[in-house]
């Protein structure tokens, strides 16, 4: 919810909706709608626009891929790509005044007696299409193979939890 936050605080003042009636704002990556209320508190209608979590082209998912890839020597079909900041400013800088930017958060995740806390995270998101991908038995292979990977990138803490970095970019737009 905090960098859905730090966008909101961001934002220049909008303009009068009486001088822009039927003016909306679009939420670019909303995930499953968390920071819809603080984003509807703006006083405009919201839409809501993201692709399938899996779809995400973060170390964890190419870690996921590589090792499908490494093992058993298929992966499944990528999905739509994630542009670099450059590609975005290109894209979007004509259309308006563009503001851009990349922040990096840091997520506790608790210990997990089922295994690394990142790949229990990220089993449910970017390893999700990859794991679905393959017959059980391969899915197990695959699974300590991302344990023994991640372990050594991740250590645990003392208590078992890992500090789990993601980037975010974020830009505003308006016209």
């Amino acid at each position: 919810m905090r960098p859905a936050l730090d966008l909101l605080r961001a934002l220049p003042p909008l303009p009068n909706g009486l001088e822009f009636p039927g003016s909306t704002v679009i939420d670019l990556g909303c995930g499953a709608g968390a920071a819809g209320p603080a984003v509807a508190m703006l006083g405009r209608p919201v839409i809501g626009v993201d692709s399938s979590p899996g779809m995400n082209n973060a170390p964890s998912h190419r870690l996921w891929r590589c090792l499908s890839r490494q093992l058993f020597g298929t992966v499944p079909a990528d999905g739509p790509g994630i542009l670099t900041p450059q590609a975005y400013h290109g894209l979007l800088a004509p259309l308006g005044n563009l503001a851009l930017w990349q922040t990096e958060y840091f997520q506790t995740l608790a210990a997990s007696p089922q295994g690394h806390p990142i790949r229990r995270f990220t089993e449910s998101t970017y390893g999700k299409p990859v794991l679905d991908a393959l017959p059980c038995a391969k899915r197990s292979a695959l699974v300590a193979a991302y344990d023994t990977e991640i372990n050594a990138l991740y250590p645990r803490a003392a208590d078992g939890s890992v500090q789990f970095p993601f980037r975010r970019l974020f830009f505003t737009l308006t016209r």
